[in-house]
Parts: structure tokens; sequence; C-alpha cells
């Protein structure tokens, strides 16, 4: 198996293998979760599956037109659920499902409280593996999201990314940034291709503004400083503000 195949997991459905190591198995990113699976207990999908036989339900309607009708509230339940089979909590959960992290959650809403006023925070968590540090994680972007912030996680595994390497680390976080709104990472240079057509679209409808206001008043004002003053006003006042 190489990145890119498509695979099969008897109980978490098909996916696209992302990575594969020797000691760790095939991650495979299933659309809801990704995980490390091991490689026995995968298949290859196929790639062009045979569609179940079209049978009818007791209301005339075909199973694919059953399955179109579920609520997005039951979907986005079990997408919650097979996340939880695979150890996970999706980050639209995490605040309700987690227990007995009062005190912690107290801790990092007043960290991003202080990141906001513009007061950077660093917080380091620690634990023997499985004791929750990941999900922690989750709960801080979750609360950082929530009041607005953009986020972004690296993974520093010693290779791709480094402490050793001060630029590449750069390069993994503005690539990795999230802003509210988004359901993906889209990263910094995304942003900045929205925020510059949002910026020529502001300068053409400026542009026009401005060459209505002077459409509208007599050229021969030109010549009086008091007018040129009159005038200048009279652009802020006809230009929206942004």
């Amino acid at each position: 198996m190489t990145p890119g195949s498509k695979v099969r997991h008897r109980e978490y459905g098909d996916g696209t293998v992302v990575e594969v190591s020797s000691h760790r198995g095939v991650k495979v990113d299933f659309g809801y979760a990704s995980s490390w699976i091991l490689d026995e207990d995968l298949a290859v999908a196929d790639e062009e599956p045979q569609p179940p036989p079209r049978q009818t339900v007791s209301d005339g309607q075909t199973p694919r037109q059953r399955i179109l009708d579920i609520q997005p509230d039951v979907i986005k339940a079990r997408r919650s659920i097979l996340a939880l089979k695979l150890g996970q909590v999706l980050e639209e959960d995490v605040c309700h499902l987690s227990v007995g992290v009062d005190d912690i959650q107290d801790t990092l809403r007043r960290a991003v409280a202080s990141a906001i006023g513009g007061r950077p925070q660093s917080i380091l968590v620690e634990g023997a593996w499985g004791t929750g540090k990941t999900h922690l994680l989750t709960l801080l972007t979750a609360l950082a999201a929530g009041a607005g912030l953009a986020t972004t996680t690296v993974i520093l595994d010693g290779e791709g990314v480094s402490l050793s390497d001060p630029m590449g680390l750069m390069e993994a976080i503005l690539g990795s940034l999230r802003y509210p709104g988004e359901t993906v990472a889209r990263g910094i240079g995304s942003r900045l291709s929205i925020l510059r057509g949002q910026a020529l679209r502001l300068q053409r409808h400026v542009n026009s503004r401005i060459v209505d206001a002077l459409l509208a008043v007599p050229s021969r004002t030109f010549q009086d400083p008091e007018a040129v003053e009159v005038l200048e006003d009279y652009f802020i006042m006809k230009t929206p503000a942004y």
C-alpha cells in the first residue's frame, strides 16, 4: 500500500492511505477522521464496486433515496460515533464530551482570552500515552476557534517538521492555518488570495464612487483651496467605510 491508495476497513468503511510506517502500520483518512490501522485489517478497495440490487422499501422509495432522507443531525451523530470507535473525538463534539476537565478548561479559556488581548500564551501538556493529551489539544482548538481565532496544528516528527528547521516549521504552521468559519485548513496562501480579491473589488468600488463625485463637482472648484477641502470631505462622505 502506498499513499493515495484506496482501502477498505470492515468497520470504518472506505478510506485513502495518507502515510505508511513500518512500525505504526497504515494511516488512513476515512473522511470523518483519520487513524493508524494495522496492515492486516485493511483490504484494497474495489475501483468500481458493483452497485447493490435495486430494491424498493415499503413506502415505495429506493434504499438510496431513503439514505438521502436522513436528517443532518442523525448524520452528525453517526459521524461522532464512528470517530469514537476510532478512539477520537471530533472538534465539534469535544466541549460536551469532555468530562472531569473543568479546571483545565478554565485554564484554556484564560489562555485564549489572554491571546485575544495581545498577550501570547504557551501551555505545556504532559502525560503518558493514552492519558488524553490529544483530547485536550482538540479542546483548546475548539475553544480558540469558538472565540474567533485562527488555529493550526503541527506535529513535530523530527523528520518532515523539526525545531532544527525553523523555516520549515513556520511553513508548516502557515500552511495549516484554519480561519473561523472554515471546516478544513486552507493555509495563509488561500486566505491572502481571498483578501486580495476582496481588496480589488473594494478598490474598483471606491474608484467608481470617486469618479461619480468628480463628475458631480464643477472643475472650477479646483482653483479654490477651500473648495478643494470641501471636495475632500465629500469624498470621505461618499466613500463607504470598510
